[in-house]
């Protein structure tokens, strides 16, 4: 079932953010990344937070399907970023010389987001493709959303807008003229 396939991916989804939220508070101490890395786990979140309203139909509409998948990518984007550089920064006590801007004070802890952020990364490009694949199935149909309610008072009997075309169309079908008698403004040649 695809809909339980999408349901699983959010629900690792979700619980490997935790994850990550947790290691970005203890990597928060880092000098000019602590805030970088606790706003990313946020963004996580939204996303998290996004895909469950999706997939739930509470924010049911082509328009929200299309930014899940937009945020998708996104986010495995900023994932792949996240673990590379966190990756780099683990390796800060070997190569003090080079990260001077950065704080070296708790590898473990960029080890951790490196992790978290490679495993998300994984989870939101498997998501990513699963939507972009399925995007069909969880987006509603454009007949169940039609603006044709809007537009009946402004509609003949035969569908079509009222107007100096179509005025001249019904005029056309009532007289039992063909086309080739009526010329452009509506008129008829035989009169």
């Amino acid at each position: 079932d695809r809909k339980l396939v999408l349901k699983l991916l959010l629900g690792a989804h979700a619980l490997f953010t935790g994850c990550f939220f947790i290691c970005a508070c203890v990597a928060a101490k880092t000098a000019n990344m602590g805030f970088n890395v606790v706003f990313t786990s946020f963004c996580f979140g939204f996303h998290v937070a996004v895909g469950i309203l999706v997939i739930h139909r509470s924010l049911h509409t082509q328009l929200w399907v299309g930014f899940l998948l937009g945020l998708s990518g996104a986010t495995a984007w900023l994932s792949l970023q996240t673990a590379i550089f966190w990756g780099q920064l683990a390796d800060c006590d070997r190569h003090a010389h080079h990260l001077s801007q950065y704080s070296c004070s708790n590898v473990s802890a960029y080890k951790a987001v490196c992790a978290f952020a490679a495993l998300l990364f994984i989870l939101q490009g498997g998501l990513f493709a699963v939507l972009a694949v399925w995007k069909d199935d969880f987006s509603p149909s454009p007949a169940e959303h039609r603006y044709s309610d809007l537009m009946r008072g402004s509609m003949d009997t035969d569908g079509l807008f009222i107007g100096a075309k179509s005025e001249a169309h019904m005029h056309i079908h009532d007289a039992g003229l063909d086309s080739q008698q009526v010329a452009p403004g509506g008129q008829s040649t035989d009169l």
